[in-house]
């Protein structure tokens, strides 16, 4: 049996949204008149927490620690973090986002061989909902075979695989998970899934060991993408029948 589904994650994966994500945190900052501003580095030192309420708390306990004058009540921070998700939504809906090379390319093709997709998500539903409407259509939810988002995993990502990999009754030996976080990686690979990492621009530094392949992105056929890490066999851009490949043999051990 060839390859049975291919489940992406969201943010980072589909989209590179982290950019968007610190531009609503600034604007949230702006309005409230907080004194903070993130920068990529600071914000690349937040972003692997769960929840927004978290990395707010965060950040607010070491400006507490040293003494920084910019320091928040927890009612105050609840609110930037409702105004933050509202300014996000709003930057999706206006087209803020794209999507990374080849992944409605992949989709398609994969669609068409009669392969199962799957989300997952640590994010909420809606924010995926608006991000794929805006980018690949009004009707395209109907693509998916499952979506596992926030609101079923709790924030966790090894959770959303197995709920993914129970709704699909697959074998996850036959089947392929992308994901741009060493740890999504990490979470597929338990589950039993092939990976393919596509690291992102606050995801590169990470280790993908795990992943049979590590590429810039899924690559387009005038665009390839540059091979990280792993053995491409000569394509510069993935396929289904690449994945097909990758779930049949040792395609990319090598």
């Amino acid at each position: 049996m060839g390859l049975q589904a291919l489940i992406f994650d969201v943010d980072g994966t589909l989209a590179e949204t982290a950019e968007i994500h610190r531009a609503a945190f600034n604007q949230a900052f702006e309005e409230f008149n907080t004194g903070w501003c993130w920068n990529r580095a600071t914000y690349s030192y937040l972003m692997h927490m769960p929840k927004d309420a978290d990395m707010l708390e965060a950040y607010n306990a070491i400006s507490t620690s040293k003494n920084l004058q910019h320091t928040l009540l927890p009612d105050m921070l609840g609110q930037i973090a409702l105004r933050k998700k509202q300014v996000y939504l709003s930057m999706l809906a206006g087209g803020a986002a794209y999507l990374r090379p080849g992944v409605c390319r992949l989709m398609d093709e994969a669609r068409r061989d009669g392969v199962a997709l799957g989300i997952v998500s640590t994010r909420s539903r809606i924010e995926f909902e608006i991000l794929v409407t805006n980018t690949l259509g009004f009707d395209a939810l109907g693509m998916f075979d499952t979506i596992r988002t926030s609101e079923d995993c709790q924030q966790n990502a090894l959770t959303a695989y197995r709920y993914v990999i129970a709704d699909l009754a697959i074998n996850p030996a036959k089947s392929v998970a992308i994901d741009d976080t060493e740890s999504g990686i990490r979470h597929a690979v338990i589950c039993g899934l092939k990976t393919i990492a596509t690291p992102g621009i606050y995801t590169s530094s990470g280790r993908f060991d795990a992943a049979e392949i590590v590429v810039s992105d899924l690559g387009q056929p005038a665009e390839p993408f540059d091979v990280i890490l792993g053995n491409a066999h000569g394509t510069g851009y993935i396929t289904s029948g690449f994945l097909q490949q990758m779930v049949g043999s040792n395609l990319v051990a090598a």
